[in-house]
């Protein structure tokens, strides 16, 4: 499905435009695209001219173009900037219309100037409208009061919430916005929402707010533990402009429903205090455990897996995080090992025998994973935590050294089994991120055993012996909110 499909002019962005015209006199005309993943298309009606002759742009296809390029469409009037363009195809005819295509990483679509040097294009921030994410915010300003034939609306905007976190601000705005009658109608509507505003000390690339926007995204995963993908963002290009922002990503809009309030882990008013060092910590320590935090994010954009591939992924990002967690000292066995060695005699058998003993310091699996359950801030009995992670080593073994299924019971039963473990391991891997960024413990037992949706997590938990079955069970209509 099209969010843009427009027709418009385009020319490439170190063509000069003349005083007092919008656009050079070089410009094609071509339709321009979006999809709602992101992907930008720009199809010509001609190509843009290149010293070697007509024929050399077949030579080009999947290559950095290497230039921007600029246009204004027709019904909308907005301008463009694509970047990141790559050559996606054309046709050369001498006796026929010759077209060009082109695909771009980047969209900038908006009423702007066009920059002077199109190689210092950076920017100032970022504002994305968290449509979606009402019930995750608690929005209750309005107030609606009915009598004697009237009808009143009043609302009181809540105070924003700034954090100043590192090279940048953030900000939540709340404001309404609606429709209604210039004077005599048959409705009216009013809806509360929330922007979020990132003010950047210093001008930043594309490349850079990318990375913000998905730390953004991967976060609000974690604290609403919903899918739902934050909608498309505007860039800051000065003080009074603002321009949307359209870029590939891994899912369409509707890929998830948006957070509900029965479903919600927490609501932003329970860490609305502690949101800017959450953040911070989110940003830090994403980079500092790399894969330790993103193997677990990977499987929630909404994708689907094998059910091996999404086990071995949580595994992975366990065995990540431990290693740098806990980094295990090399020379921790030498002594030990050289003792070993001693005492054979042959040559090559020392070397085979070293050469199998030299990761004799790191931890097992199953250990590493029994250290990781150790540390969440939930209760669970210490036996059923070594147990389960006896068991997810084996599978993990088992499946990475061997490749295939082995074992008693049809292969079936393997995978329905591989997927209860997955399920549970998902559970306790967002319990750890939450911990490790300093989300509260009340918060992430609350989420787990008693608030509204706390029966589908404890449901997993005793799939996989966690938990006795007789303990999952559906929280009262009267239950407090989180």
């Amino acid at each position: 499905m099209a969010i843009l499909d427009e027709r418009g002019i385009f020319w490439l962005s170190d063509t000069p435009v003349p005083q007092g015209q919008f656009a050079p006199d070089a410009s094609i005309a071509g339709t321009l695209s979006i999809d709602d993943d992101g992907h930008v298309l720009l199809e010509l009606d001609s190509y843009f001219p290149t010293k070697h002759g007509p024929f050399c742009i077949l030579n080009d296809q999947g290559k950095p173009f290497g230039r921007d390029i600029y246009g204004v469409l027709r019904t909308s009037n907005s301008r463009i900037i694509l970047t990141g363009v790559i050559p996606n195809g054309a046709q050369v005819k001498s006796n026929g219309i010759s077209s060009q295509e082109f695909v771009a990483t980047d969209c900038l679509v908006g009423s702007f100037d066009f920059p002077a040097n199109p190689l210092m294009l950076a920017f100032d921030g970022l504002e994305i409208e968290l449509s979606g994410f009402e019930d995750w915010f608690r929005l209750q300003s309005i107030k609606v009061s009915r009598g004697n034939g009237r009808i009143s609306a009043e609302y009181e905007q809540p105070p924003e919430a700034a954090y100043e976190v590192d090279a940048e601000k953030l900000t939540f705005h709340f404001d309404i916005s609606g429709t209604g009658p210039t004077s005599f109608g048959d409705r009216l509507s009013i809806k509360q929402n929330v922007t979020l505003r990132f003010s950047l000390r210093s001008k930043e690339t594309l490349e850079k707010l990318a990375d913000l926007f998905r730390s953004l995204e991967e976060l609000l995963v974690l604290l609403t533990d919903s899918e739902y993908r934050t909608p498309w963002p505007s860039i800051v290009l000065d003080p009074r402009t603002n321009v949307r922002w359209y870029f590939t990503r891994f899912r369409r809009q509707n890929a998830a429903e948006m957070p509900k309030r029965h479903n919600c882990l927490t609501y932003f008013p329970n860490v609305r205090e502690a949101f800017g060092d959450i953040w911070s910590n989110w940003r830090v320590k994403r980079d500092q455990f790399g894969p330790g935090f993103y193997l677990y994010l990977g499987t929630r954009r909404g994708l689907s897996f094998y059910a091996e591939h999404r086990f071995i992924n949580l595994i992975w990002g366990f065995e990540a995080y431990h290693r740098t967690k806990f980094p295990a000292d090399p020379n921790s066995m030498s002594e030990r090992i050289e003792n070993i060695v001693e005492q054979i005699s042959d040559k090559k058998d020392k070397r085979l025998v070293r050469s199998r003993l030299k990761h004799a310091h790191e931890p097992s699996l199953e250990r590493r994973l029994f250290e990781i359950f150790n540390l969440l801030p939930i209760e669970l009995d210490k036996e059923r935590l070594q147990a389960f992670a006896t068991k997810c080593a084996q599978a993990r073994n088992g499946i990475s050294h061997y490749g295939t299924y082995h074992g008693a019971g049809s292969y079936n039963d393997f995978i329905l089994d591989l997927d209860r473990k997955s399920s549970a391991l998902s559970r306790l891997f967002h319990c750890l991120l939450l911990n490790e960024i300093g989300v509260t413990k009340e918060i992430t037992n609350n989420w787990m055993f008693k608030a509204w949706g706390s029966f589908l997590v404890k449901h997993d938990l005793v799939e996989v012996g966690l938990l006795d079955r007789e303990v999952p069970q559906p929280p009262a209509i009267s239950d407090p909110p989180r």
